[in-house]
C-alpha cells in the first residue's frame, strides 16, 4: 500500500526531507516540517494511506494535498461527536440552555457546537502554522 507522509506534530504534508548523496535508510534521513517546524527522522513520520486519497480525488477532488486536508478534517469531525457530545449535552442541560426532554433541539444543538468547535480548531490551527512560518523566516537580530 502506498503512503503519503506527513509532520507527526502538524499533520502537514508539507515536508523538506533533506536525503545526503547517498541514499539512506529513514532512520538516517532528516526531514524538517515547513509549516510547524518540527524536524526529526523520516522514521518518525505519519504515513497515511493513500487509498483514502483516492476515495478523496474520486469524489472530486483534485489535489492530493487537499483530499488528504479532507479527510483529516472529516475524522476530526466524527471523533469530537464521538467523544465530546455527551459532555457538550450536558453542559447545556446543566447552564439550562436545553431541556434533556427536548432530544430533537439537543441534537442540533450539539451538533452545532461541534461545527463550531471543528471549524474554531481547524481556523486557529492555520493561525498557528501562519505565525511559526514567520517565526522561521525572521532573521535573529
Amino acid at each position: 500500500m502506498r503512503e503519503a507522509k506527513l509532520c507527526p506534530k502538524c499533520g502537514s504534508g508539507k515536508l523538506d526531507i533533506q536525503t545526503p548523496g547517498v541514499i539512506t535508510a529513514e532512520t538516517q534521513t532528516l526531514v524538517e516540517c515547513q509549516s510547524c517546524g518540527w524536524k526529526g527522522k523520516a522514521n518518525e513520520l505519519m504515513a497515511y494511506p493513500l487509498d483514502k486519497v483516492a476515495e478523496g480525488l474520486g469524489s472530486g477532488l483534485t489535489d492530493p494535498a487537499t483530499a488528504i486536508a479532507l479527510e483529516v478534517s472529516t475524522n476530526y469531525m466524527r471523533l469530537l461527536a464521538q467523544h465530546a457530545s455527551q459532555n457538550i449535552g450536558l453542559a447545556m442541560i446543566e447552564a439550562g440552555i436545553i431541556s434533556s426532554k427536548d432530544g430533537k433541539s439537543l441534537a442540533r444543538l450539539l451538533r452545532a457546537a461541534c461545527l463550531g468547535a471543528h471549524a474554531a480548531t481547524l481556523n486557529e490551527l492555520e493561525k498557528i502554522q501562519q505565525e511559526h512560518q514567520d517565526d522561521r523566516g525572521r532573521t535573529p537580530s
